[in-house]
This record gives C-alpha cells, structure tokens and sequence, in this order.
C-alpha cells in the first residue's frame, strides 16, 4: 500500500509498525531518525470540529504533546485562529563506552478559518492529556422569523 506525500508528489510506503505515542521510544538507534515514529520530524493533528448552538468547539488531537509545546493566536481581522506545534526530543544513552546523543524536532501549523457567527475576541482553549481544545463563542442571532410587524401603505 502505498500514500501520496502532499508536498513532494512522491510515493512513500508507511510504516509498519505503530507505536502508542509519536514520541515513544521504539529503537535504540534508528538509522534515519526522521522516519522513524519515536522522533517527531512530523507531527499529525487530528482536528474535529463541532457545531454547539453557544460556541464552535475544535478538538486536536496532538499525542504527546503538552500545553507548553502548543501555542494558539487568533488573528481578529481575518477570522483565523493558527495551532502551531513543536516538539523537540534530545535522547543521550551510554552503552559499551559510548556517549551516544541524538536530536530531534517536528512542527507544524493549522490555521482555521472562523465562521462569520465568532466572536474571536472570546476564544478560550485549553490542553488536557493532548487534546486541545479551543472554544469560539458565537455571536447571538436574534430570531426575526417570529417577529410581525406592519407595513404602512402610502397613496400615490
């Protein structure tokens, strides 16, 4: 089986073993640590998103990650909220005599386009055991299906 990489075209095969966390250690000396799962050279956010009558709810799913490796902006003007994401993993191990140390980084940034319903001077997100969760308030919409009003008519 076979993926098409988005920024390449090219076709790379997955991996065949999964380990629970992106980060959890799977080897002890990978030979190309960017592919392998337990260095973050790529980071992959699940986001969902729900439509609450109060609030726009996004959930992204970021395994192994914590608040401190997220940080989330919203730009006003545009209606845009941008997830960006980092995650750095330094690995040291002596065996046999040997210092061995390795390092390894992955980021990534989403950007969401807001409905014209949020309120982006509201947004709350927090972090809880790697979902974040961000909250966009929406404005509230007066009902005008209900309301009977009268029509004056003029003479010409």
């Amino acid at each position: 089986m076979y993926i098409f990489s988005k920024s390449f075209g090219r076709r790379h095969e997955p991996p065949r073993h999964k380990a629970k966390d992106s980060f959890q250690e799977s080897e002890p000396y990978p030979l190309v640590a960017s592919q392998s799962e337990s260095y973050p050279s790529m980071i992959n956010a699940n986001i969902e998103w729900k439509d609450t009558p109060e609030a726009h709810v996004y959930k992204v799913h970021l395994q192994g990650m914590n608040n401190n490796d997220v940080k989330v902006e919203v730009d006003e003007g545009e209606r845009v909220i941008c997830i960006i994401g980092e995650k750095k993993v330094k690995k040291q191990e002596h065996r046999g005599g040997l210092h061995h140390v390795e390092f390894s980084s992955g980021t990534f940034v989403q950007r969401l386009t807001l409905p014209e319903n949020s309120m982006v001077d509201h947004v709350r997100a927090h972090m809880d055991n790697g979902v974040l969760t961000i909250m966009v308030p929406k404005h509230r919409v007066m009902n005008n299906n209900n309301r009977v009003r009268n029509i004056n008519i003029y003479e010409h």
